[in-house]
């Protein structure tokens, strides 16, 4: 995690707060916005009646937690109360409000788009109606306490990270974990998508026993050696020794090695040595050949 960088997200006005009015579908059923499918699903789950369920989507985002409190209290299953359903509530709200954040994702293109521009930003969720889901404060209140703590944002996602050294004051920040993880997510299947290819059958080079072409499965998996694959590039900078010699990168060494096949005096090879940079050796390479005629 980038820990000198914060993205403060504020209350359900906000693009990347689970109760901005964006509706989503699930199995027939429309939800004015993820908050609503969580809390929804919670109580669907408890066998709560479905009219009374129903109550829910006609509720304000803002409102929609209390209101789902309200009709648990009134619907309580037998034998049971907030207490003794705790940790189910606590477990059911981690697994339905990343589903229904995953379905915003899926949904609304600018909400997944900006969720990703954070690249690994430590999210806090500035809603002061809301210290479960957010801190418990509006993003001017969390940053006058900050000052007040003399806490900067290291000290911020030290506290994130471990519970039993948070303040008090500071709220539990769900939301802003969901997104996170949401955002791990998706890049992963990003990556996993670069990597997986549909298969096709083509004609080898081989033949059979009748002369024919033996069919061999291949995919069109191009890799683009940027990113996470930069480093099995050739113009990776990274200085490596062979035979007691040392070289900057991989170009670095191809080049030295042909610039020594065609036999070039030591002041042509010492160009290509103090490139910096292994992307412009092959047009220092140029250069030099181009002289040399």
């Amino acid at each position: 995690m980038d820990e000198d960088k914060i993205v403060l997200i504020g209350n359900e006005s906000d693009l990347l707060h689970c109760g901005y009015n964006f509706a989503i579908r699930y199995e027939g059923k429309r939800y004015p916005s993820a908050a609503h499918f969580t809390h929804y699903s919670i109580l669907h789950s408890l066998n709560v009646p479905e009219h009374a369920v129903e109550e829910l989507l006609c509720t304000n985002s803002s409102d929609v937690h209390q209101k789902a409190l309200v009709i648990l209290q009134e619907y309580m299953p037998d034998g049971h109360d907030l207490n003794s359903l705790a940790n189910y509530l606590s477990s059911s709200l981690h697994s339905y409000s990343l589903q229904g954040l995953r379905l915003r994702a899926e949904h609304d293109k600018d909400f997944e788009k900006t969720l990703m521009k954070t690249n690994e930003a430590l999210l806090i969720v500035c809603d002061e109606k809301n210290a479960q889901l957010g801190i418990g404060m509006d993003d001017k209140t969390f940053m006058e306490w900050m000052t007040k703590e003399k806490a900067d944002s290291r000290q911020i996602a030290f506290w994130m990270r471990n519970e039993h050294t948070k303040p008090a004051d500071l709220g539990q920040n769900q939301l802003g974990r969901y997104l996170m993880w949401l955002r791990y997510e998706i890049r992963e299947k990003r990556k996993a998508a670069m990597l997986s290819r549909p298969i096709i059958s083509v004609e080898g080079l081989s033949t059979d026993k009748d002369d024919k072409p033996v069919m061999i499965n291949v995919n069109d998996l191009v890799i683009s050696l940027e990113g996470i694959f930069h480093p099995l590039s050739n113009y990776y900078a990274f200085p490596f020794e062979m035979k007691n010699e040392r070289y900057r990168s991989v170009e670095h060494y191809a080049y030295e090695k042909l610039f020594n096949s065609l036999k070039l005096d030591d002041k042509a090879l010492e160009k290509i040595q103090t490139t910096p940079v292994p992307l412009n050796v092959p047009i220092v390479a140029q250069k030099v050949l181009r002289q040399l005629e």
